[in-house]
């Protein structure tokens, strides 16, 4: 992924716009290749040491809390890959939790363990923390949809012993296996109705 940034100063009631073209490649993926491929697949000391900006704990992420922790290590016990956790990750989290109550910020893990009924954001906090509990690198996507550039959405991404970011939507997931939505979700099944902000 590529990223670029703005940096504006302005003063009370004027504003700047700013716009951005891109270029897309697209290609298409095929999950039992990939699932195949990362097989018994584990990443390894130096991809955890490069990236170890997205195993660590913040204000929303909490992979040290007792409930997550013990998600984690049932994973190690069952010898799990490094696909085949995140894929449990993300089911644990669309099947444990019920989308409801939106919020203007982000509902933190222990909040989402806690109460069971978050939004969007909250199902990706706990997925991240899960994955990160697991020693897989991982972090919150946050954009909108391109269908309602002011409708945001937040997804996440853990990292794959490839190197690449998988893309997960537990939320989506969630609300498409109850037929509340048509948009695609799942691991590696993230639809290109996503405008990445952060």
């Amino acid at each position: 992924n590529s990223y670029r940034t703005w940096r504006l100063t302005l003063a009370p009631g004027e504003h700047q716009v700013v716009s951005q073209s891109y270029d897309l490649k697209l290609f298409a993926n095929d999950q039992r290749t990939l699932k195949q491929a990362l097989a018994g697949r584990h990443l390894t000391g130096d991809q955890l040491r490069q990236h170890q900006a997205f195993l660590e704990e913040t204000s929303h992420l909490a992979s040290t809390d007792t409930g997550i922790q013990v998600l984690a290590a049932t994973y190690a016990r069952e010898n799990l890959a490094s696909y085949n956790i995140i894929e449990a990750a993300s089911n644990h989290v669309r099947d444990t939790l019920t989308y409801e109550n939106p919020i203007p910020g982000l509902y933190s893990a222990q909040e989402a363990l806690r109460t069971g009924k978050v939004d969007c954001g909250g199902f990706d906090t706990l997925f991240v923390s899960i994955c990160q509990a697991a020693s897989i690198p991982a972090r919150v996507v946050s954009g909108f949809w391109t269908d309602s550039l002011a409708a945001m959405h937040a997804w996440a991404e853990a990292l794959l012993p490839n190197d690449t970011w998988l893309s997960t939507d537990p939320s989506v997931d969630y609300l498409l296996k109850r037929y509340r939505t048509n948009r695609i979700g799942g691991v590696g099944r993230t639809g290109a109705d996503r405008v990445i902000y952060s």
